[in-house]
Formats: structure tokens, C-alpha cells, sequence
């Protein structure tokens, strides 16, 4: 990474930094460690799958130094859709807006 940084483009004697190669280095970085990530999640699902199978329904199961918990949690959420589409007044004066940053890299 560091090399990466340290990458510059001689011209007339003077150092000048290109962000476009550390981007396009980075980015290669990024997607390369993407992958990584999607093949290590689909390893994980299938060792827990393979543990949950082998627990045969039992919701914690005690392995040597380990606690294995596989238990149905219910919770409530609030149906935001049918209470703008029954009580869109209500609905407008509690929503308030939200923003956020969506990062990609294609």
C-alpha cells in the first residue's frame, strides 16, 4: 500500500503525484479483496449450515470451549408503508428525512 502511495510522475525534475494510478491501484485492491469476501461468506454459510445440521434442532449445544446458539428471535417493527398509506398525516409529521453515502466501486 505504502508503495502505492509513493508512487509519483516524473516531470521537469519535481515529484508530481498522480491520484489517478493509487486510485486505479486501490480500486483493483478493493475489488480483489470484494471477491475475497464473497468467498469466505459462502465458506462460512456452508460451515453454518453444517453446524446447525448437526445440532439436529437443538437451540445451544455446548462444543469443547465453544456455545452454539441457534434460536428463533421475533421482533417488532414499525410498517412504515401502512402507516403512510392509513395515516399519511401522521406518517409526515414523524418521518423525518435521512442521507446517506453510498460507496461503489465498478
Amino acid at each position: 500500500m505504502q508503495a502505492t502511495r509513493e508512487r509519483r510522475t516524473e516531470r521537469h525534475g519535481l515529484h508530481i503525484y498522480n491520484p489517478t494510478e493509487e486510485l486505479e491501484a486501490l480500486a483493483t485492491e478493493y475489488k480483489s479483496l470484494q471477491r475475497q469476501q464473497e468467498s469466505i461468506k459462502e465458506l462460512l454459510d456452508d460451515i453454518k449450515g453444517m453446524m446447525i445440521e448437526t445440532m439436529n434442532g437443538a437451540e445451544e449445544v455446548v462444543a469443547g470451549v465453544f456455545k452454539i446458539s441457534n434460536k428463533e428471535i421475533t421482533s417488532s417493527r414499525l410498517d412504515t408503508k401502512a402507516l403512510k398509506a392509513d395515516h399519511a398525516d401522521l406518517y409526515a409529521e414523524y418521518s423525518k428525512p435521512s442521507t446517506s453515502t453510498r460507496f461503489e466501486v465498478r
